[in-house]
């Protein structure tokens, strides 16, 4: 029988406890992401508007927008990783959640658009932000992620959910680390996060998120 996520939590935070703060960690480019951008507690003016529109969407009875696996911590997560990235491009990966108004409120300059197959018409060294929510089977979301990856720029940020979720998922995980296009990984559990700059010395990390 598989274990809830949410009962599985407090426990992989016990054993990523010593991942936590960005200790150990000695590239700049790593310390700075874990520091000031996952673990970043300052609330950002967007929140409060953000948070206002979830309490509207939740009593017109929105409550599909908010599936179990994507918590306001998450939502907020990827809204300053996009505020950080700032793509040209936010390609949203799966049935809509509240989590795309964060992305889209993080970046208003950047070109928007949710799809439900996975592929959106792309050019090579494209800039962008792509989030692929988690349910996809693993032979399409290895489809999905190597188009993406072949079309990715040096700043271009992809963002798995789910690479903690499941046997299938670490394994898929594992593999996607070793293309050759990938540069620095994180593994936060909820999602994974892979960026493209070869400037920067190959190495997975992971954190406590």
């Amino acid at each position: 029988m598989l274990i809830p996520v949410k009962y599985k939590r407090p426990f992989v935070w016990l054993r990523r406890f010593r991942n936590r703060c960005g200790y150990g960690i000695h590239s700049p480019f790593a310390f700075h992401l874990i520091t000031d951008v996952v673990n970043e507690k300052l609330p950002y003016y967007d929140y409060s508007d953000l948070r206002n529109l979830e309490r509207t969407l939740i009593g017109n009875g929105c409550r599909k927008l908010f599936p179990q696996n994507e918590s306001i911590k998450l939502r907020r997560l990827l809204y300053r990783l996009a505020n950080y990235v700032h793509p040209q491009y936010i390609v949203f990966v799966g049935e809509e959640t509240m989590l795309f108004s964060y992305l889209k409120k993080a970046c208003r300059k950047a070109h928007s658009v949710q799809t439900l197959n996975g592929i959106i018409g792309m050019q090579p060294q494209t800039y962008f932000l792509v989030y692929i929510r988690f349910g996809f089977n693993v032979i399409q979301l290895e489809d999905i992620c190597r188009y993406y990856i072949d079309r990715a720029s040096t700043n271009s940020l992809l963002v798995v959910q789910g690479i903690g979720f499941s046997c299938e998922m670490k394994i898929f995980w594992k593999r996607l680390k070793t293309y050759p296009q990938v540069s620095i990984t994180f593994d936060l559990y909820d999602v994974g996060l892979v960026f493209f700059d070869h400037s920067k010395i190959k190495q997975d990390y992971i954190v406590n998120f």
